[in-house]
């Protein structure tokens, strides 16, 4: 199989395509070849694990100009190339207007999509907007990481035949050595990633006043840059005071900047603790870095989180709200070694159940199924049922996902899309 993979987000999505590209180089019978926005190579880190493949590098930010002239060399790829499938694992974004269209009838196109709907302070902009309308006609499948951003994806009109989860690879690739002599330290709580409101950065305060009232040694981490929005949205302005106010409190570490590749594993190897107080979210790229460096993950009930983050067994989940949030916080702070027992126990699921190399195979064999629904003019009628392939683990419908309930937590407390999904895919 020739897979053509397009990627030309220069951020977090794009170090994703980046170790699923070099998972799918690594994958027999497979010829494929990568493509990315040259930003996206920013780092020495980023470098070195883009030796090991092939990928084209295009140059995407600029002028209309300089677009055209990217546009032009991606098709060019394509053209000459022959893929029997495109993969965008950047999900749809505005610049998918013209690239998608572009490449359309030279393969089938499949995309994962990461994030259905804008988070929380954000706006879909109308460019979004319109590829989020186009993609259902021009995608013959889309990869999801859980069944909450499945039936979020039928609720917008998707058929189920074209939605396919995988699991989310993890992202040990921080994980370096580089900060080996670094001590874990029992009270480092982490709050790590852009600061934004859906992750509830504003109910920090709150949250360590409560447990440092507990113990007033405990230190919390902030460490990420603030998403720079319109200066005169209430959001913006609210997020603003929450890091001045932070940065007054002496059991507060605030690193309000974007933080480098190669520092990234500095904070994860300090923190026993990483905690997500999210108002709402569908997966997480942070839960992905701790776990890999077995750093406990302490996160609320939302989006396809929980089936990685399994309540008591690769981390801890949080029923919303300050008090109770702080309340866990304040139980596993007073235990330790259930905080290493977990986090080691998270690493080991990351590093087996969240193999990249597990991802990319699952998506080929979907791929497979696309590519013979073409050719015969025919689509599944009841999904695809990926592999089941870690024996002796309970597993839902797909790789390992775990139906309502099994995660530790009541069922009740899950969303009551959730057990429709589940329900109606069973069916």
């Amino acid at each position: 199989m020739r897979v053509l993979h397009i990627n030309l987000n220069d951020a977090g999505l794009g170090r994703y395509g980046l170790l699923y590209g070099k998972a799918l180089d690594a994958c027999a019978e497979v010829e494929a070849i990568s493509v990315f926005d040259e930003k996206l190579l920013c780092s020495n880190l980023l470098r070195e694990h883009a030796q090991a493949f092939d990928y084209r590098l295009v140059q995407w930010s600029g002028n209309t100009f300089t677009k055209l002239k990217t546009l032009r060399k991606l098709r060019q790829i394509a053209v000459d190339f022959r893929p029997d499938i495109i993969h965008d694992t950047a999900g749809s974004f505005a610049k998918n207007i013209v690239i998608w269209p572009l490449l359309y009838g030279l393969a089938p196109l499949v995309i994962t999509e990461h994030d259905p709907k804008p988070h929380l302070g954000m706006q879909l902009t109308a460019g979004g907007r319109l590829a989020r309308r186009i993609s259902r006609h021009l995608v013959s499948q889309v990869f999801v990481h859980g069944p909450w951003c499945r039936q979020l994806l039928q609720e917008q009109g998707w058929p189920t035949e074209k939605i396919s989860m995988i699991r989310h690879g993890h992202l040990g690739l921080f994980d370096r050595g580089a900060y080996q002599d670094v001590a874990r330290q029992d009270r480092t709580v982490l709050f790590f990633g852009e600061l934004r409101f859906n992750k509830g950065i504003d109910l920090l305060p709150e949250i360590a006043r409560c447990v440092v009232q507990r113990f007033p040694d405990a230190t919390f981490i902030v460490a990420g840059s603030r998403r720079h929005g319109a200066p005169t949205s209430a959001w913006a302005r609210r997020i603003h005071n929450v890091i001045e106010e932070m940065q007054q409190q002496p059991y507060f570490e605030v690193h309000d900047r974007f933080i480098p590749d190669e520092e990234v594993e500095y904070f994860f190897r300090r923190a026993a603790i990483t905690i997500m107080p999210y108002r709402e979210a569908t997966q997480s790229g942070i839960a992905m870095i701790a776990m890999p460096m077995a750093s406990a993950v302490v996160t609320t009930n939302v989006g396809d989180i929980p089936e990685v983050v399994i309540h008591g067994e690769t981390g801890f989940i949080a029923e919303p709200g300050v008090e109770r949030f702080a309340h866990v916080l304040i139980e596993l702070l007073e235990n330790p070694e259930r905080v290493r027992r977990v986090g080691n126990a998270a690493r080991e699921f990351a590093l087996h159940e969240c193999d990249w190399q597990r991802t990319a195979q699952d998506v080929l064999d979907r791929c497979e199924q696309v590519i013979l629904a073409r050719r015969t003019h025919l689509l599944p009628s009841d999904g695809f049922r990926l592999h089941e392939r870690s024996a002796g683990r309970r597993h839902g419908d797909h790789v390992g996902l775990r139906p309502p309930g099994s995660n530790g937590m009541p069922e009740t407390t899950r969303p009551s899309r959730y057990a429709d999904s589940q329900e109606e895919h069973e069916a």
